[in-house]
């Protein structure tokens, strides 16, 4: 529920609010007021807590009249706060777009207790298992990785590569650990980039395949 966030992230969301508000107008509005422009339901208190929070941060600025209610709007430092964040949202968006492996692991990592098989697909399968044995050829013939790593992801991925052959079901989080992060490991591990490659078209091909099966 959204009332179940934190109160650091509800003064983000208030300071969001404020921002917007002053895209209409100078008009400084009350708690309950800025309560209205955020979805969710929260108590006037929290409202009033992220609000002070922020005029403590500078971020905000509060006016007092007598028997009013406070009243409130962004302060310039809040409103170059707000921007800067949506800049940063932005380039983080465009560098998971711009790595392909990147934005396939973060569609794999929620998914990492559900439990998934090719089933009777036997060409997803086929194309899975090829994509393995072209990844581990690659690992073999490197002069360049460091042996015990070698060794380790070779049995790794040979481990899952049973798993596919004799058709059982696999937790996602299993692909992950046994191919996902071992291979991932080796593209770091200085592998030659003929290889590197390889190993980058062999993650995407069965990030996708796993993806799929969900």
């Amino acid at each position: 529920m959204s009332e179940n966030i934190s109160q650091d992230e509800l003064k983000g969301r208030v300071l969001e609010a404020l921002y917007r508000h002053a895209q209409s107008g100078d008009r400084s509005i009350s708690a309950e007021e800025a309560g209205t422009l955020i979805e969710g339901n929260f108590g006037l208190q929290r409202l009033e807590m992220a609000l002070q929070s922020l005029v403590s941060n500078e971020f905000a600025r509060a006016s007092y009249v007598m028997n009013s209610p406070t009243k409130y709007r962004i302060s310039e430092a809040g409103y170059y706060e707000v921007e800067r964040a949506v800049f940063n949202r932005l380039e983080e968006v465009e560098e998971r777009s711009s790595d392909p492996l990147a934005t396939l692991e973060q569609r794999l990592i929620p998914a990492s207790d559900r439990m998934v098989g090719f089933g009777d697909n036997q060409s997803d399968a086929d194309e899975a298992l090829a994509a393995i044995e072209d990844v581990s050829e690659a690992i073999r013939t490197s002069n360049s990785l460091d042996e015990a790593l070698r060794d380790e992801t070779l049995a790794s991925v040979a481990s899952w590569k049973g798993m596919v052959e004799k058709g059982r079901n696999f937790a996602v989080g299993a692909f992950r650990f046994l191919v996902w992060n071992r291979i991932k490991a080796v593209i770091e591990g200085g592998i030659e980039d003929a290889y590197r490659y390889i190993l980058v078209g062999g993650l995407l091909t069965l990030g996708t395949l796993i993806l799929g099966l969900l």
